[in-house]
């Protein structure tokens, strides 16, 4: 892929462009990549002078946590002000490592990222491990939680999700590998894995995306390019940093809903399901319903559950 990152002349552009599109009250900033903390130079420029201006910020990263340091966590928590860091980490040491083939470290990039989660967890800021699941490592999964839960004992801060990659969306083996996720998420609730902060809000929602918040979010690229979602690709920029949103027309559309297939007629979930006409990660394989109620169903269970437990105190 293309390295791309911010000129700058493209920094001060963003820096001017949030200054002049902001709403009232605490902005959130969510860094995002590729691997954003390549660039933490950046990043911290940005933040400090948002800070300078007077801009009541907090923020969100997503990183693989190779990068992270112990003067890097401080900074993540002080100066980036960011009480929630998302890491991917894909399964147990051996998949791990396979998986990220990284070029640039010696030893195990595995036990190097668990001792950066470690260093994030000592500043109090939230850590969401995110584990993408596919029928590669599926079988080995519950190895992976073991040693999580070995080495952090105390889990206040420390949540866990399994979610199926993106590319399997819409796939056959999509339903499958959902049943494995509620399975595992099973598993870790019962270990004491903190819930994903925010995330009960989004319980009842079966289908959910930032291009739904437009008008409230929007995605900076590193070229200074306007996009409502970070999955839209080329030639679906609504606007630049430099000139604001320029293509509402473009923009408009991602609140067009698709036509209804005949398959799905009839269907209970309809209209929460429906993808809007633009969204390039369409739900339209046959198992669709199927994952919908499974989830719907587990939710009410867990919900009930939870009041039973709480009216029995």
């Amino acid at each position: 892929m293309k390295t791309v990152t911010m000129s700058e002349e493209t920094i001060r552009a963003t820096i001017d462009y949030i200054m002049r599109s902001k709403c009232g009250g605490e902005i959130l900033l969510n860094w995002f990549g590729g691997e954003p903390l390549l660039r933490a130079d950046i990043i911290d420029r940005i933040c400090v002078e948002l800070k300078e201006r007077g801009v009541s910020f907090k923020s969100r990263i997503t990183t693989n946590g190779s990068l992270i340091t112990p003067e890097l966590a401080k900074k993540i928590k002080n100066d980036w002000k960011s009480e929630f860091v998302q890491v991917s980490l894909d399964g147990e040491e051996s998949e791990y490592n396979r998986r990220k083939a990284y070029v640039c470290i010696t030893g195990s990039p595995y036990e190097l990222v668990m001792r950066n989660i470690g260093l994030l967890l000592e500043q109090g800021i939230f850590v969401n491990l995110r584990c993408n699941i596919d029928e590669n490592n599926a079988d080995t999964l519950n190895v992976f939680i073991d040693d999580l839960d070995s080495r952090f004992p105390d889990k206040t801060n420390l949540a866990l999700e399994f979610v199926t990659l993106y590319g399997k969306h819409s796939t056959p083996e999509e339903l499958e590998l959902y049943k494995k996720c509620m399975e595992l998420k099973d598993d870790i609730r019962k270990l004491g894995f903190a819930p994903r902060k925010g995330a009960q809000k989004f319980e009842t929602v079966v289908f959910f995306c930032p291009a739904h918040s437009f008008g409230r979010s929007v995605v900076i690229a590193p070229d200074g390019k306007l996009y409502v979602c970070e999955h839209c690709g080329e030639g679906t920029e609504i606007g630049t940093v430099f000139d604001g949103i320029t293509n509402t027309a473009l923009a408009d559309k991602y609140y067009t809903n698709n036509p209804v297939p005949q398959k799905c007629s009839g269907c209970f979930f309809l209209p929460k399901c429906t993808t809007f006409d633009m969204c390039p990660i369409k739900n339209t394989a046959k198992e669709c319903r199927k994952i919908r109620l499974n989830y719907l169903v587990r939710f009410l269970n867990n919900s009930i559950n939870k009041y039973n437990q709480d009216f029995r105190r």
